[in-house]
């Protein structure tokens, strides 16, 4: 059995390979007929965002469940205990690696308004659960674009933690189909269940985020 939404084309990051989720970001938007794209500069300003920084999702999220998109997102990452003391529970959630990866390339106070503005946001659903295989595939048969944090050194099979994100529209028996904004930017590439998962699920299967996006009228 194979699925696959509407393809949205696959955007490409930034030279400094930190723009990924502002390039899945336009890859969404593409999804909506007859909508605009807001440039890497907009989505920027949306989310507060510095040049070689991190891009943090929410304030972006936030921004879409208000402009025609519906967004669910699914995570045992507790927006609630974020905002109220960042650094101490991205410590306790990601452990030390993965957090200081992230912390010493975002500026928090940023990243806490983003959380507050998304959980105030209209056209949302926030699931605080382990999101499971079978939610990438309900999620796609109704219409949602995937945006999942993937390791992209276990992508790479390389050691070590980089915290990236990818555009899957599809998936089959054998895996996800996705674009890669890269680097190096992979266009529709068919990754096999089992390495999409143990990237997804690094550094812990708990720690499994998955952002869902669509238009809120039909595409088809």
């Amino acid at each position: 059995m194979k699925y696959l939404l509407k393809n949205p084309g696959l955007v490409c990051n930034d030279t400094d390979d930190t723009s990924c989720f502002l390039a899945c970001t336009q890859m969404v938007m593409r999804a909506k007929n007859g909508g605009s794209v807001l440039s890497f500069a907009e989505i920027s300003e949306i989310i507060g965002r510095k040049e070689g920084e991190y891009s943090w999702e929410y304030a972006m999220l936030g921004w879409l469940a208000d402009h025609g998109f519906r967004v669910r997102f699914i995570s045992t990452f507790d927006l609630t205990k974020f905002t109220e003391n960042a650094h101490d529970y991205m410590h306790a959630y990601f452990g030390k690696e993965a957090a200081e990866d992230q912390i010493s390339h975002s500026n928090m106070d940023v990243a806490v308004a983003g959380a507050n503005a998304f959980l105030a946001g209209q056209d949302k659903v926030i699931e605080t659960r382990v999101p499971e295989r079978e939610d990438i595939e309900q999620l796609i048969q109704e219409g949602y674009y995937l945006i999942p944090y993937l390791n992209q050194r276990i992508l790479q099979a390389d050691p070590g933690y980089v915290a990236h994100t990818v555009v899957v529209y599809g998936y089959s028996e054998r895996g996800v189909m996705m674009h890669n904004p890269g680097s190096p930017a992979v266009e529709a590439a068919e990754i096999a269940w089992d390495l999409f998962i143990k990237s997804w699920s690094s550094p812990s299967e708990n720690a499994r985020i998955l952002m869902a996006v669509k238009p809120s009228e039909a595409i088809y």
